[in-house]
């Protein structure tokens, strides 16, 4: 803008003319690129503010300040939401809005948390993740991530608006609030579209919300609670403009409609970023009280705007939830861990090259167990890591804190002497699968007589048939290292063919990765899979629903690439599903680690774990990343390895699903004393359906065992058969996320 342009918009706002959104935009792109001197720029700020901003100049400021920011691209199914308010309020309160922002994570939202450090508090929204161990100045493509993998990512302000370092000084001199005050949360770089958005003056809740109308916004709130708070309050009601559709409406809430009690404000008083944090530790422990209810009124909030509960109270029970069974304190624990260890990373790659050492030799998987890190681990092996990455380095894990009693602990394998010999040669390049060839473990076990037509009953007598056991409460995560020395192998690479063979292969070398960079994430407290099963009988099939997410299939192809896996799993939920299947294998089903989090964090019903699991880390693994039960496959396994399998996971406080194929499998699961087993229709190593034959299966299951009808159900009509042959639940994965509304077909196949 010339300096003729700018001395005009500066005397039509001396006489009190609003400006036009060219001439707004005119100057603040001098004033971001430097051109206007700091007496220009105060000149402005101060008019501008004498005149009182309007709703079309502070839509036109934010638009120029978005066009200069340093902006996150989130992944294109992520709908974030944002609780960053004005600040100001001079209340003195802990930082409640970095606190539901957490916790709306934790109950299933994803949100992208734009803030700074402290103007006039003793601690912004920086300080205090600092003080809680979140390393905050990360690039925008690794916010991104922690996005997607976490469900909560923060953007410091200062890092994406470097061009507001020339109103620095001119607002300093001023010492008055200026149009800047406004923009924060107007302007997050991730582009949100969704916010609650707290003011510190009750003047602003109106003119807000359609200044977020004008920019593009999809839902918010825009909040001033009672005694000046720029939150929502516990000790009144406050005020709100609610954009919607379209359309603001105002209306105001009080604790009471929300389920809460009044309390006063001094009950969130907060002090210094240290202090705060301490304050935010002991409510995602479990501290009952104002402190909590305050986080988990802003939360609910959160979750109402994005969509995760129908109103702000369902949003606060949702919210109160998460911090009741340890997912908040969880969330917290995940973005402390993925923030620091991905910092680490990028300082150590920044770091100047130095002489690369002589790399050790790499372990084969012959008779001697394999190492793990600098842990030892007693077992023999087969193998997998991560799905949805490559494997990566992982950095010292952040300071340990008192260990919460609602989040238990990671569990340790027990170590292993190393293994002799080394591999064959592998591409270097880290995209490239490493192959690890199988040393012979002796003949496969013999088989037996082919299984017989479904219309004949099955002859399962064991030598020793174990007496159905009740299926226990899931156990509690142990306070002692898991210590499960694996068998060796019975299925050897030369005994598996076709499918199965390829996918050993891969999930060797994953497991080698997995076993160098152990898991180090803490999982929260399992819930029932065989509870849910047996309490979620639909009396339209007679069978309770395990409702899958998986992305692609092997002998169908692309399913639903783009699926939204906590989406899906609140739809299915909503349907009736008892439980949620997550295939988290990446290369053949589209899935990935990160899918259960989404999963646990979006729904209360038990999340299982669906993969290729061949080694007790796999199992440590899935429980850090919110599983509740896990798949093992008895054609993958073999008898003694899947005894020591299923005995590693009741350590971790793990339910078992053991797939089976033919009366050969289901008599090793029956020994193995196997309590829910799954029959599954499809033939892993042709991928071909036999139906019939998996009912006949079905029906050998003794009593006392839960029983799971796997693959080729499509219709309400497979499903009775299955209840008919005696199945207690039924899985169902291409039919739904082949239809339209997996959720809607899911209701449908139910009846509803």
């Amino acid at each position: 803008m010339s300096g003729h342009g700018f001395r005009g918009a500066l005397e039509r706002l001396l006489r009190r003319e609003e400006l036009h959104a060219d001439e707004v935009e005119g100057v603040m792109e001098s004033l971001l690129t430097g051109a206007l001197s700091a007496a220009a720029t105060a000149g402005f700020l101060i008019a501008l503010r004498a005149k009182g901003e309007t709703i079309r100049e502070i839509a036109a400021a934010a638009r120029v300040m978005r066009r200069h920011a340093l902006k996150v691209q989130l992944a294109k199914h992520i709908n974030a939401v944002d609780t960053c308010g004005t600040g100001g309020d001079q209340s003195g309160t802990f930082n409640l809005s970095t606190g539901a922002a957490l916790l709306a994570a934790a109950a299933g939202a994803t949100v992208a948390k734009h803030g700074n450090r402290a103007v006039s508090s003793r601690s912004g929204s920086a300080d205090v993740l600092e003080a809680l161990g979140v390393h905050i100045d990360l690039p925008p493509e690794e916010l991104a991530r922690c996005a997607e993998e976490v469900g909560v990512t923060f953007m410091f302000a200062p890092a994406h608006h470097a061009a507001t370092r020339h109103a620095v000084a001119p607002r300093r001199d001023l010492g008055v609030r200026t149009l800047f005050n406004l923009l924060g949360p107007l302007t997050n770089p991730a582009g949100v579209r969704r916010q609650v958005l707290g003011v510190y003056d009750p003047e602003w809740v109106e003119p807000l919300a359609h200044v977020l109308l004008e920019l593009g916004a999809e839902r918010a709130l825009v909040v001033h609670g009672d005694g000046g708070l720029d939150e929502l309050s516990l000790s009144g009601p406050s005020r709100v403009a609610e954009l919607r559709d379209g359309v603001v409406r105002i209306y105001t809430l009080s604790p009471e409609e929300l389920g809460l009690q009044r309390a006063p404000i001094g009950a969130l008083a907060g002090g210094d970023a240290a202090h705060n944090a301490g304050i935010l530790r002991s409510v995602f422990d479990g501290k009952k009280g104002p402190q909590a209810d305050g986080v988990a009124l802003s939360a609910g909030a959160a979750l109402y705007v994005a969509g995760v509960a129908e109103s702000v109270r369902e949003g606060v029970a949702l919210a109160q939830a998460a911090l009741k069974d340890g997912r908040g304190r969880w969330t917290l624990d995940r973005l402390v861990e993925h923030t620091q260890r991905r910092g680490a990373a990028l300082a150590t790659s920044a770091q100047p090259p130095q002489a690369t050492p002589t790399p050790a030799p790499r372990p084969s998987f012959g008779d001697a167990p394999l190492p793990r890190a600098s842990t030892p681990v007693d077992v023999e092996l087969t193998a997998q890591s991560p799905a949805d990455e490559a494997p990566r380095p992982r950095p010292t894990p952040p300071p340990a804190r008192d260990p919460s009693p609602s989040v238990p602990h990671l569990v340790e394998l027990s170590p292993a002497p190393p293994l002799p010999k080394p591999p064959p040669a592998r591409d270097p390049s880290p995209s490239a699968p490493q192959l690890v060839e199988l040393e012979p473990q002796g003949s496969p076990p013999p088989r037996v007589a082919p299984l017989p037509h479904a219309s004949a009953p099955l002859d399962l007598t064991l030598e020793a048939p174990p007496e159905p056991q009740p299926v226990p409460a899931p156990l509690p995560r142990p306070s002692a290292p898991v210590t499960v020395e694996l068998s060796p192998p019975a299925p050897s690479t030369a005994a598996l063919t076709g499918f199965l063979a390829q996918v050993n292969q891969r999930k060797e070398a994953e497991v080698l990765a997995l076993l160098s960079h152990p898991p180090t994430l803490q999982g929260p407290a399992s819930r029932s899979l065989s509870a849910a099963l047996r309490g979620s009988r639909h009396p339209g099939v007679g069978l309770a629903i395990i409702a899958e997410i998986k992305r692609r299939s092997p002998s169908l192809g692309a399913l639903r690439p783009d699926a939204d896996a906590g989406d899906l799993a609140q739809r299915y939920a909503r349907a009736g599903a008892a439980a949620i299947s997550v295939l988290t294998d990446g290369p053949d089903f589209g899935g990935k680690l990160s899918d259960l989090a989404a999963v646990r964090a979006r729904v209360g019903v038990p999340a299982l774990r669906k993969d290729f699991l061949i080694h007790p880390i796999q199992l440590e693994e899935a429980r850090g990343w919110g599983a509740d039960a896990a798949l093992l496959i008895v054609a993958m396994l073999g008898e003694a390895r899947l005894r020591d399998m299923l005995r590693a996971a009741e350590q971790l406080g793990l339910e078992a699903l053991v797939e089976v194929h033919d009366a050969d499998e289901l008599r090793v699961a029956l020994r193995a004393e196997a309590r829910i087993i799954g029959v599954n229709a499809r033939d892993l190593k042709t991928l071909t359906i036999n139906s019939e034959g998996a009912l006949g299966l079905i029906r050998a299951i003794p009593e006392g065992v839960l029983r799971v009808a796997e693959s080729g159900l499509s219709s309400r009509d497979d499903l009775r058969r299955a209840a008919d042959a005696g199945a207690d639940a039924a899985l169902i994965g291409t039919a739904l996320m082949r239809a339209p509304d997996p959720g809607a077909a899911l209701a449908a196949l139910l009846g509803g």
